[in-house]
């Protein structure tokens, strides 16, 4: 049917020319169009390729600040049929509905990709797929991760540009650093009501206090949208030396202290230390919030210190934090009264005394973790649990966390432990996770222990109510045969020495 097609459109054209001019012979015409026609090459139809099987979701997914305005996504293909990748994420940082619908589409072959275009001090949702060799291409699961752009440098600050009255907002009676560092932060913020501040901290700079008087802390109050950090690669660090150790300073000693009426604070970058009792390094005051807590080193020495502290309030994103603590009642992360964490990624505590858990939210203290992934809790000291929550507190999401007892551990710590009326939530959404004792120290007690009135979902009302019958190397979770093999019963390791 093509080729009879192809020889009357010939057949026409001659004869279109041959109503322009009188003089061609006809019967020339029709002597040549044979020829003309077995001249003609037919495109075949195109191949379409259906038969390839849907491709495997890429992995190791990883998101590194660029710029202000830049992001670089790297990640691994699991190959098989994979012949390219597709990005997508949306204009507003909002994770996208899927792989192909997004305010941005990127499709590419290679495993790397810089994105460029971002708004400032944003955070950004992006997702990946794996794309295969079919016409139309079938779409590996997604993965996700997130990045927040760092924010425009409004203020590069030295140590000698706080002692400096000349450049406007040093001052040169000052002595201590954290004083000239709070004045700074409020001149600079009455100057900025309306925008985001940021504050970069050079390479090597180091704003230290040794006041051993009530507020040796930077006190922010009243100021939104700050954001202080040190560019990638760059080293800069706050220090509270204060060594006396004996004048109760509970509220005022630390490094940050941000006030109720203070919101969007975002700290990235930094070394963070506080010596001397009672001290905690970064706090908030009934409901001033974080933003964001990113790539941070935070030691906090002494008894009843903490390395974060949250009373009220929201905070976005904990991501790639480092905590260590080292005396009794100090806790890696505090939280008190009603405080929700949208997500924790790479969060990692030590705490080497007695009565300090990894993660605290004490009795009466509804402190939610939307997500958390990612981390690890290691505890050496009787009483020192991995996670312990209070009243009406919950973790949504656990994937990839480890508890971990130190070979130095004393008795009565237990990995998970709610107190009454803690909701731990769905258990499916519990995966990848590693509970299990260093060789020589004391095995956790509990690897999950609950107080009265705790709760669980999918399939574990007959533990409500119970203190836990899971014993220290046994953890049927959500598994009514007690055999291990529930459907969300997969996890890495349940109790015994470390294997990994």
């Amino acid at each position: 049917m093509k080729a009879i097609g192809t020889k009357l459109i010939l057949l026409g054209m001659l004869a279109g020319v041959l109503a322009c001019n009188s003089e061609i012979n006809v019967d020339y015409l029709a002597e040549v169009a044979p020829e003309i026609e077995a001249k003609v090459i037919i495109d075949p139809a195109p191949t379409v390729i259906t038969d390839q099987v849907a491709p495997s979701a890429p992995f190791d997914f990883v998101a590194t600040k660029g710029s202000s305005s830049s992001i670089t996504l790297n990640w691994t293909s699991a190959g098989g049929t994979t012949t390219e990748f597709q990005i997508s994420y949306n204009d507003d940082g909002s994770l996208p509905l899927d792989c192909a619908i997004a305010d941005n589409l990127i499709t590419l072959s290679g495993t790397s990709k810089e994105i460029i275009g971002l708004t400032s001090n944003q955070q950004y949702q992006f997702k990946l797929c794996s794309l295969n060799g079919n016409t139309i291409p079938d779409l590996s699961a997604p993965i996700v991760i997130d990045e927040t752009t760092f924010a425009t440098c409004d203020y590069s600050l030295t140590s000698m540009w706080l002692d400096d009255s000349a450049n406007g907002y040093g001052d040169d009676s000052m002595t201590d650093d954290f004083d000239e560092f709070e004045v700074f932060l409020h001149a600079i913020s009455d100057q900025n009501a309306d925008g985001i501040i940021s504050v970069c901290l050079a390479d090597g700079v180091s704003i230290t206090t040794t006041s051993i008087t009530s507020g040796d802390r930077i006190f922010i109050n009243n100021v939104d949208n700050l954001h202080i950090y040190a560019e990638t690669g760059d080293t800069a660090s706050l220090i509270n030396n204060r060594t006396d150790g004996a004048v109760d300073y509970f509220n005022d000693h630390g490094v940050f202290h941000i006030n109720s009426n203070s919101d969007s604070v975002s700290l990235s970058n930094l070394t963070l230390h506080s010596e001397g009792d009672e001290g905690r390094v970064i706090y908030n005051n009934y409901g001033g919030s974080y933003t964001v807590l990113e790539d941070l080193t935070i030691t906090a020495i002494g008894s009843h210190s903490e390395g974060i502290h949250f009373r009220d309030g929201a905070v976005g994103l904990i991501k790639n934090v480092s905590i260590i603590t080292d005396d009794n009642l100090a806790y890696g992360l505090e939280m008190q009264s009603d405080v929700v964490i949208t997500k924790i990624d790479g969060l990692s505590i030590f705490t080497q005394g007695p009565n300090s858990p990894a993660i605290e939210a004490s009795v009466n203290s509804s402190g939610i973790i939307m997500e958390m992934i990612n981390s690890s809790f290691k505890t050496v000291g009787s009483a020192s649990h991995g996670i312990r929550l209070g009243d009406n507190g919950a973790v949504l999401k656990m994937d990839n966390v480890s508890f971990v007892r130190s070979n130095l551990a004393s008795t009565n710590a237990s990995a998970m432990f709610f107190n009454d009326n803690s909701v731990y939530v769905n258990t499916s959404d519990i995966v990848n996770t590693i509970v299990c004792t260093e060789s020589g120290g004391t095995s956790w007690e509990y690897l999950l222990q609950d107080a009265t009135n705790a709760e669980y979902t999918a399939g574990t009302n007959e533990y409500l109510n119970s203190p836990g019958p899971f014993g220290a190397q046994t953890f049927p979770w959500g598994d009514t045969t007690n055999v291990g093999n529930a459907p969300w019963n997969v996890q890495q390791q349940w109790g015994g020495t470390c294997s990994l």
